[in-house]
């Protein structure tokens, strides 16, 4: 099986998820690809059980710790792993998110009240850098790290997250462009870590997330290298999903307005309905892990030891064993474990912060827009992350 990853540019009121364009990616038992040298897993029962064994099927040396942080706690099959996430475990539970509410209500106040009165004036607007906007202030506040360095912010973020789930040969442009982009972050990175260990030698006791991680180094083998690997990871993460998530839940509801008169009229749907967007359009449509041990068995199928595994989340989010009737987008569906954030002990552990982010940016636009349409924009053409690349709208009532 041969699978390309990049799209051709496509008018985002023509495109649709890309099952459509990749038939043969139904769920179905693990598929060997030649080109890529890989199993491919598309049920989602297989990759349910492969996210939770991970000592059969390792993180550890996925094409993902090259681009990203490689001693975070994504990267740690081992205790390590539960060492790391523990330093930010309580802070970002969805019982912390409560706490966050007026935040993100006040963010998505100041970022979509200006772009309410444009669309309000008939203009057209373009969403995706709105939501880049939203999401950077987000993730500043909760880091408490300055946000006035947004235009390196997505160049950063663009250039190391787009290819941070695809192996890149040091000849390729990407490699080196993601390189010396990484070096830019972590030298922003490692100012904010001096800055939080001096505050903290002259008895300042911040509460941010920076310095939780700051605080945590030293402490069962914590190093500073882990703390700059993971505000990386965390700063990645945090914008990429959120940006993405929100690009997708815009492009589906413009097909469905009247989903969208629904949920102004009933907030008590909203949260499924988002949820339910990112089974039928997942953010992360790829994960991988290598084969471990003396090998593996995938429902029945014999792998090697070493032998990688690509999953297809946003294939498993269809598969009708689990969701009935799986092509159609039903917000009122009953709720099943998607794997849109993953599962097991990598489970993305922002998912909570990214569902908060989403709610409040959500309940501001459908408290202030009766309807909406889409009048352009276009997909990222890398498929492996999903989500518009631009998204442009305007009122409709």
């Amino acid at each position: 099986m041969n699978i390309d990853f990049d799209l051709p540019q496509v008018d985002i009121r023509q495109a649709r998820y890309p099952v459509e364009q990749f038939a043969q990616l139904h769920p179905q038992p693990p598929v060997w690809s030649e080109p890529l040298n890989a199993w491919i897993v598309t049920r989602h029962d297989d990759i349910r059980k492969i996210y939770a064994d991970y000592k059969s099927f390792s993180n550890e040396d996925g094409v993902q710790k090259e681009a990203a942080g490689p001693t975070a706690m994504l990267f740690f099959d081992s205790a390590m792993h539960n060492r790391q996430r523990a330093v930010w475990a309580n802070e970002l539970s969805a019982k912390a998110m409560d706490n966050r509410v007026a935040l993100f209500s006040r963010l998505a106040s100041t970022i979509l009240g200006p772009v309410v009165e444009r669309l309000n004036a008939g203009e057209d607007v373009e969403m995706v850098d709105v939501f880049k906007d939203f999401a950077i202030d987000a993730i500043t506040a909760l880091m408490d790290l300055p946000n006035d360095r947004r235009v390196d912010f997505k160049r950063w973020i663009l250039i190391i997250g787009d290819s941070v789930l695809l192996p890149l040969a040091p000849d390729d442009p990407r490699y080196k462009a993601r390189a010396d982009n990484k070096k830019e972050v972590y030298d922003f990175i490692h100012t904010a870590i001096r800055d939080r260990q001096a505050r903290l030698a002259a008895g300042e006791e911040p509460q941010d997330l920076t310095t939780m991680f700051v605080r945590a180094i030293g402490d069962h083998g914590i190093t500073e290298e882990m703390a700059a690997d993971n505000l990386l990871n965390l700063f990645l993460g945090a914008y990429d999903t959120t940006v993405r998530w929100l690009g997708n839940i815009f492009a589906v509801l413009a097909r469905y307005p009247e989903i969208w008169a629904e949920l102004r009229a009933d907030p008590s749907v909203r949260a499924a309905a988002y949820e339910e967007i990112m089974r039928y359009e997942s953010v992360v449509q790829l994960n991988a892990r290598k084969v471990r041990n003396e090998g593996a068995t995938i429902a029945g199928q014999p792998v090697a030891k070493g032998a990688d595994i690509m999953m297809l989340n946003g294939v498993a989010n269809r598969d009708e064993a689990v969701f009935a009737d799986p092509d159609r987008f039903d917000i009122h569906r009953e709720q099943k474990m998607h794997l849109g954030f993953g599962f097991g002990m990598h489970q993305c552990l922002g998912m909570h912060t990214a569902r908060a982010e989403v709610a409040a940016f959500l309940n501001y636009m459908l408290e202030a827009v009766p309807a909406f349409e889409v009048t352009g924009g276009e997909y990222y053409r890398n498929w492996a992350v999903w989500g518009p690349a631009k998204l442009h709208i305007s009122m409709t009532a």
